[in-house]
């Protein structure tokens, strides 16, 4: 393909008007990946087609389609990385969108060639890595070592890593994963750059080994896995500033005793207590979290004789994290009194808290908040009232957005428009 700015090989401005009506505008209706695709092409055509085809897929443009595209599969995906190629090849510059994309290595994904030539376009801050263990391959441990023996050449300086394994069925959470030592391979080979990692379902006991080597991650997020893993993953980080806790899941049945409780600041006359994973990982934590920025902990429950050691496990928690600048506690079963009083107390530099609260009667009047950088405040309880506006709103100075969900039939809309609040969108403003 040549690219050309001599006069001559310019088409008539009606005719280029004219191939232009074939494509739908992006700011009427959606360009679907096809028409996507088509103006990429036409764009390359020559300098003057390029600079009209961008007016129409702008960086705005380019942000939406990048990923979906790069998610695709088949004759799509390899015509998006044959253009990628060709821009590159005429410097045009649609492969430094790729900085901000997702790449998506599905390890039984058929069209491996076009994803690794995308990968060797751009530098993608992050890799989505879809684990699946088949068992109808007649060699998967062969093929998945060329794969990612493969994927490190273009990978290796990532920081960013999303790891899906296979999500367990119904409640057997006991049976552990196969260990991939492949992937566990090519974790290592990002320790030295990885900062941000993304842990979906339970990874299997090389892979945890190999991300607790990781020392400079610094954004940290858990679904789906067991408490005892995610501090075995965590173990080699003392640089955290962001951690996500959702679902985790104790194995039924299985209390452990507290053999470590010197470590964890336990009495010596409770060494047989039998404590739950999600207790170790909140006492573990503790002594880690004293750069915490944003801790996020959702949908966590617990059994009725437990529920309150993990509330004091948790009041613990965020008692230490006193740099909070944003907390979300969102359906969590064991937040009580004690954790409120403690972040109203010891986060003082908070500027975002969410607190859904399920089942808890929290006195407001008891609570003495300390929240001078408070800007966004989202509760959702069982009660309000006008102590609450008084105690908790009151000294907020800073406060500008507030957003209340609740059962009661207390009002709060004169207690907050006396203190400058109107109600926009559903939420409070000022």
């Amino acid at each position: 393909m040549e690219y050309t700015h001599r006069r001559e090989r310019r088409l008539p401005p009606e005719l280029l008007r004219k191939i232009l009506n074939c494509f739908p505008s992006p700011y009427q209706t959606p360009l679907d990946e096809d028409a996507f695709l088509d103006l990429m092409a036409f764009s390359m055509v020559c300098y003057e087609w390029y600079n009209v085809a961008r007016w129409l897929i702008s960086d705005m443009v380019l942000k939406e389609h990048f990923p979906r595209l790069i998610n695709s599969s088949g004759e799509k995906l390899r015509r998006f990385a044959a253009l990628l190629s060709t821009s590159r090849t005429l410097s045009l510059g649609y492969t430094t969108h790729l900085t901000n994309s997702i790449i998506t290595f599905d390890i039984d994904l058929q069209d491996r060639d076009a994803l690794f030539k995308i990968a060797g376009l751009g530098a993608p801050m992050r890799l989505r890595i879809i684990v699946e263990y088949s068992e109808r391959r007649s060699s998967p441990s062969l093929d998945r070592e060329l794969f990612l023996s493969r994927l490190s050449q273009h990978c290796s300086h990532i920081p960013g890593l999303e790891l899906y394994f296979p999500r367990k069925r119904g409640s057997n959470h006991v049976r552990p994963p196969s260990d991939s030592p492949h992937l566990a391979n090519f974790v290592r080979s990002m320790h030295s750059t990885l900062s941000s990692i993304n842990i979906n379902d339970e990874p299997d006991a090389m892979t945890r080994a190999a991300l607790s080597s990781c020392p400079n991650v610094r954004v940290a997020a858990f679904r789906r896995c067991n408490p005892r893993s995610v501090w075995d993953m965590l173990c080699g980080s003392r640089n955290l500033r962001e951690i996500t806790l959702c679902r985790l899941f104790d194995p039924v049945g299985t209390g452990v005793e507290d053999d470590d409780s010197s470590e964890l600041g336990g009495d010596d006359d409770d060494t047989t207590m039998a404590l739950s994973g999600t207790e170790i990982l909140f006492k573990r934590l503790s002594f880690v979290c004293m750069n915490f920025e944003v801790l996020e902990i959702t949908s966590m429950r617990s059994v009725a004789e437990e529920t309150s050691r993990l509330a004091m496990a948790l009041e613990i928690l965020v008692s230490c994290s006193r740099r909070l600048k944003r907390l979300s506690l969102s359906r969590v079963q064991y937040v009580d009194q004690r954790v409120i009083q403690a972040v109203a107390q010891h986060c003082q530099e908070l500027e975002s808290l969410e607190v859904h609260l399920t089942g808890v009667a929290i006195m407001w009047d008891e609570v003495t908040p300390s929240w001078p950088r408070l800007r966004n405040l989202n509760l959702s309880a069982d009660r309000f009232g006008p102590e609450f506006v008084e105690q908790i709103v009151g000294p907020c100075d800073a406060l500008q957005m507030l957003r209340l969900k609740s059962t009661s039939v207390w009002n709060p809309r004169e207690a907050l428009e006396r203190r400058g609040f109107r109600l926009v969108n559903g939420q409070w403003e000022r």
